[in-house]
């Protein structure tokens, strides 16, 4: 399939300036230090501004002097912005603009939508992909933003709740509002969760069937229109060449067939629905099982249609055991019905009256009045300490919302719940049709729920088939900590298997030098001397490829686009070359890999297409849905697991073997 692929970049040309600077008492998004501007190890911050005062100091900034020129040209543009009439955010540490032009007052009348765009400085040693190694800007759009027409003072409520307001066309945090801006008439809130729970709003959430084109049409736009051949503060020049064209020195893809997968009696298929529907999974269960139901009592109705739609199927969906080979064996005599709002001392005295027979594996389907992202603290806890009691008596668990059971569209459900289903039980939908080899791949992703407490997940693979054999979570603050947890990580590995050839670590991000040594440490205490690999891997939603032939915009799945050695952006999706026998359902953005760290010196070019190809693959290994994710499931897995220990009593993990060897957390 023919490809036109560009990068959402456009070239500039940047020359020296020369800013004014004076002494400050302390650090802000103003200032700049004094490393920076005169490459010395003073800690000390200077305000600069373009013209001179009578304290102040002359300093010349060349484009080869990076971190102060990023600064620099995002100021130029951002105050250029400003100048053409739109609303910008205040200046931040990167130098990144984020500029809001109006769009429409809101169906609701009551505010008033902005769209938002991103605009960031890209420096030539971060993107030597690019013709000539010059500077370039990523333009991308970000969405749309609500800003009140009700003035912030209206009401002490409104006050309060804001998180961010707009005085002076100028967005910025309400606690840095000057007591003038916080009082005046011209300053309006920026509509948040808790500003539309002040105003009755209701959430205003139209989707976009595809996002992808949309990020297209609307940065190529604002680039025409407000940058496009405009020379800015006489030392940027903005080309009007347009975006960045990629070239084909810069384009891998996966291994062909890489998105292959095993079904029942080793029939691949690329799609998981289509697979499952024509061949079964790949493994059904062996082990004997039970479900029995939760609910409230009211909610009775509710449960026996989920059992007839388990049982019989609904309107495509063909039932539990024609679709994941699951009888649906209901041990009548636990069902557990409850009254209270808050089910759990109710559901706990009743699981210690039931017996449960030693070898059967039990699931109990909980038809839930609460979602587990629910904006209540309150009700939110209900989820999860349900969840976590379950866990505890080692009862594997289904939450079934009780409104999506009343939903003209819940047959698109079922087969979500039937594979989760399965998969929690110890079966397997499907896996990875690739060769088996002896790679370790490890996972770890982070929930943070503040600045200084992040909860770390991880998930192992191995085998690279996508079979998973430890789950574990716990609050890491400090790099011992991460030390700990790594060794405790590859404790279970060792155990496993043994015969390791090769380490390969997912990472939430980018580690550093001290964060390598702790693994280091880890690998060392059990005598592993294997080569290691670290991958960070991320959502990309500002760097993007487009196909500018396509109308979709969405490159086929599997390009890579290479930005520099060890930093790639992959296009996951279903938009493949061959024919899969489904449409394309979803247009996720790109992945980003970057090798941040390895044992090997120098990668070999098999070696890089190794690491692309695993985290493709393993995107196609989430039993959460049918669809397809654009990020592995060695870093969804490891997220899902870090968000639900930090929402348990204890924050950890129950320890029993059904948290700890079974996909509790899909």
């Amino acid at each position: 399939m023919s490809q036109d692929l560009v990068l959402n970049l456009v070239p500039i040309e940047v020359g020296a300036k020369t800013i004014h600077v004076t002494p400050a008492a302390e650090r802000s998004a103003e200032t700049v230090s004094s490393s920076l501007l005169f490459n010395d190890e003073r800690d000390e911050n200077f305000l600069w501004s373009y013209s001179p005062s009578a304290d102040s100091r002359a300093v010349e900034i060349t484009s080869d002097r990076i971190p102060v020129a990023k600064r620099l040209i995002g100021r130029s543009i951002r105050d250029f912005l400003f100048d053409a009439g739109l609303t910008v955010a205040a200046e931040d540490f990167i130098g990144r603009v984020i500029a809001f032009e109006f769009s429409h007052d809101s169906t609701r009348n009551a505010a008033a939508v902005y769209k938002r765009y991103f605009v960031r400085a890209v420096a030539p040693r971060d993107q030597h992909a690019c013709k000539g190694h010059s500077w370039h800007l990523n333009i991308s759009y970000g969405g749309e933003v609500e800003i009140t027409k009700a003035a912030l003072n209206s009401s002490q409520e409104l006050g309060r709740a804001a998180v961010k307001a707009v005085a002076n066309r100028v967005m910025k945090r309400v606690e840095h509002l000057a007591p003038a801006e916080f009082s005046s008439d011209g300053t309006h809130a920026v509509v948040s969760a808790p500003v539309r729970s002040v105003l009755g709003f209701s959430l205003n959430y139209s989707r976009v069937s595809n996002k992808y084109s949309r990020q297209y049409d609307e940065s190529l736009l604002f680039y025409r229109k407000y940058l496009q051949g405009k020379v800015i503060h006489q030392f940027i020049t903005v080309f009007e060449s347009g975006f960045q064209a990629v070239s084909d020195s810069q384009i891998r893809t996966a291994t062909k067939d890489s998105n292959l997968l095993l079904f029942g009696e080793n029939h691949t298929h690329y799609s998981p629905y289509n697979g499952l529907k024509e061949y079964g999974p790949y493994q059904a269960m062996s082990e004997p099982y039970k479900f029995f139901f939760v609910f409230h009592k009211d909610d009775a109705a509710h449960a026996n249609k989920l059992y007839g739609c388990l049982n019989r199927g609904l309107r495509g969906f063909p039932g539990l055991q024609r679709f994941v080979g699951l009888n649906l064996n209901l041990d009548r005599e636990k069902t557990i019905t409850f009254t209270d709002e808050d089910p759990t001392a109710q559901v706990s005295a009743a699981l210690e009256r039931l017996q449960f027979e030693a070898g059967t594996r039990y699931l109990a389907i909980y038809i839930s009045r609460v979602k587990k992202d629910d904006p209540d603290d309150v009700k939110r806890g209900i989820y999860y300490r349900l969840k976590k009691l379950f866990l505890e008596k080692n009862i594997r668990s289904q939450v079934v919302i009780k409104d999506n059971i009343d939903l003209d569209n819940f047959n698109y459900f079922l087969p979500n719940i039937a594979i989760a289903i399965l998969a929690k039980l110890g079966g397997v939908p499907w896996r990875l049709s690739r060769p088996i080899k002896q790679d370790v791949i490890v996972g770890l992703g982070a929930f943070r729920e503040a600045p200084d407490s992040v909860f770390l997940g991880t998930t192992v693979a191995f085998k690279n088939d996508g079979t998973f054999i430890k789950f574990d979570s716990d609050s890491v603050t400090s790099v011992n900590d991460l030390s700990n947890f790594f060794r405790s990580i590859l404790a279970s590995i060792v155990q496993e298997l043994p015969e390791i050839k090769r380490l390969i670590i997912h990472f939430y991000k980018q580690m550093n030098y001290l964060e390598e040594q702790a693994v280091l440490r880890a690998l060392e205490s059990f005598n592993l001397r294997v080569p290691y690999i670290v991958a960070t891997i991320n959502e990309e939603e500002a760097l993007v490829p487009f196909d500018s032939v396509y109308s979709g915009r969405m490159p086929t799945s599997g390009t890579c686009v290479v930005l520099r050695r060890g930093d790639y952006l992959l296009c996951n999706n279903t938009r493949y070359a061959d024919l899969t026998g489904s449409k394309i359902n979803d247009f996720p953005f790109p992945v980003r890999i970057r090798i941040s760290r390895t044992s090997l010196r120098d990668l070999a070019d098999d070696d890089i297409q190794q690491i692309i190809d695993q985290v493709y693959q393993f995107s196609r290994m989430y039993w959460v849905s049918v669809k397809q994710k654009g990020k592995p499931v060695t870093v969804l897995y490891s997220e899902r697991v870090a968000a639900a220990s930090a929402a348990f009593e204890g924050r950890r993990i129950p320890r029993s073997d059904t948290a700890a060897k079974s996909l509790w957390f899909l």
